[in-house]
């Protein structure tokens, strides 16, 4: 996605994108070996062409790094008109540590749910389970609202610029 390349070329971090995956022909879900949208991850299909493709994303990210540290998915959702970020290795005080830096580069106006600190519903269950997001030590699943990503770009783009950096320093 262009927020995710603008955000690591703006911070020079690595970063892998993927696109046109994920239509109703093609519901690839590229962080994992699975295909289906909108389901649970117990009812997402394990295919063959979604296995070669996770293969290729996994290759892609251990290339850049083999045992990342701190690793960040950013994604967008359109169910909700907040943000929403599932949490990997991280203790309820480190959530709420997460929800403090990104209330703050965000604004007080931008909802959002961190895993840890508040029920949500993009736990990223199928991609902790089948994908690389469980095998990380810390990690942070971002969903994006509609508003972010279209409306407000500039502006999500600037607050994670922000918040990402800190984050990583406190959770070291």
């Amino acid at each position: 996605d262009t927020i995710a390349l603008e955000v690591a070329k703006q911070l020079e971090w690595s970063v892998v994108t993927a696109e046109g995956f994920r239509s109703k022909e093609r519901p690839i879900n590229v962080n994992r070996p699975t295909e289906g949208i909108g389901l649970t991850s117990a009812n997402e299909r394990h295919t063959k062409r979604a296995a070669t493709v996770f293969a290729a994303y996994r290759r892609c990210i251990l290339h850049l790094q083999k045992s990342p540290e701190f690793y960040v998915e950013i994604h967008g959702q359109g169910r909700f008109p907040h943000m929403e970020v599932a949490v990997v290795g991280l203790t309820p005080a480190e959530s709420k540590t997460v929800k403090s830096i990104l209330s703050q580069a965000f604004g007080r106006d931008v909802e959002m749910a961190v895993e840890g600190v508040d029920g949500v519903f993009y736990a990223a269950a199928g991609a902790k389970k089948f994908g690389l997001l469980g095998k990380m030590r810390r990690a942070l699943h971002i969903e994006l609202d509609w508003l972010q990503r279209r409306d407000q770009r500039d502006e999500t783009v600037r607050a994670l610029v922000k918040a990402l950096p800190l984050i990583q320093d406190a959770l070291r």
